[in-house]
């Protein structure tokens, strides 16, 4: 009898335990990371072989009519706010130091705070010749501690007017830079993400709007020649499960060039893009009774084996 009401006690604590220790998620965290920066960024007049060409100048084959460059930022993080502007500079929400200091640079290690935030850096003019080119940052990154969901894209857009004078048929253009990249996701429960950076640059025919040239940074062009291709430029990371999946720090020289260019007008865009995603489910809240909730619990769990007890006497 004894054994018995021992384990109607014993079957009474486990019941009040599962009360009291409601079913919840266990912690989790994400995060994903993306850099792209691309320095000492110049167009030139190609020569048709791997070294560097001229400079584009007043005078010469190439006569730029127009140049414009704008820049986009958007961070949305569910719950605490999300927004879209235009321009360099940062967009951040959540902890922003945190990010503000590592914008650029590569984050390791599991994430300690929630943030979700973009950034855009420019500056000098891609047609000053190398050594002082142009520089275009874009980064962004998505760190949740523990679960949520966040998304963040940092975006640089070039557009370039130019005309191939008239009597400079067979003229090229070039393009070549430095580049680093950065791309991380990191899991440490099921949920999703992703890290993505995009380089592409197109020509076309301005009169009939006809593709001319076309370079990604992976290795190959269509209308043209790629000199030095080092590591994809354009590429992404993603997981859904547990796991971290880094590429690491990316270095290395980049140089295509186009076909031979009829005399005309053309017109060239390029868009450099860094974009982090990431979703896992926040932890359900654990419900604890209050203590006098508690003790209802357990006299009516008291009561039931005393009752039980009562019936095996019987």
């Amino acid at each position: 009898m004894r054994t018995n009401f021992r384990l109607s006690k014993r079957g009474a604590a486990v019941a009040l335990l599962a009360v009291i220790a409601a079913p919840g998620v266990a912690p989790a965290a994400v995060f994903s990371q993306a850099v792209l920066n691309i320095t000492n960024f110049t167009f030139r007049v190609g020569n048709n072989n791997g070294t560097l060409g001229s400079a584009i100048l007043p005078g010469g084959p190439i006569s730029v009519t127009g140049i414009t460059v704008t820049a986009d930022r958007t961070a949305d993080l569910t719950g605490v706010g999300n927004a879209s502007v235009g321009g360099a500079g940062t967009t951040c929400f959540g902890a922003c130091t945190t990010f503000n200091a590592n914008a650029y640079a590569q984050v390791v290690g599991a994430p300690t705070s929630t943030y979700v935030g973009s950034a855009v850096e420019l500056s000098s003019n891609p047609l000053i010749p190398a050594g002082s080119g142009a520089t275009a940052r874009t980064g962004a990154a998505v760190s949740l501690d523990p679960g949520g969901d966040g998304t963040a894209s940092g975006t640089y857009d070039l557009n370039l007017d130019f005309d191939v004078l008239v009597g400079s048929a067979g003229t090229r253009l070039e393009v070549a830079f430095d580049a680093t990249s950065i791309l991380r996701a990191y899991l440490d429960g099921p949920g999703t993400a992703t890290a993505a950076n995009t380089w592409t640059v197109t020509m076309r025919n301005a009169a009939n709007n006809a593709l001319v040239f076309s370079y990604n940074g992976q290795g190959g062009a269509i209308g043209g020649t790629v000199y030095s291709n080092p590591f994809l430029l354009s590429d992404s990371v993603s997981t859904t499960l547990a796991g971290d999946v880094n590429l690491g720090i990316q270095s290395g020289n980049f140089h295509a060039e186009t076909g031979m260019l009829a005399a005309g007008s053309y017109k060239l865009s390029l868009r450099q893009t860094s974009l982090a995603d990431g979703f896992q489910r926040v932890p359900d809240v654990v419900q604890v009774p209050e203590p006098a909730s508690l003790s209802l619990v357990g006299l009516a769990l008291v009561g039931a084996g005393a009752g039980r007890l009562r019936r095996r006497r019987a």
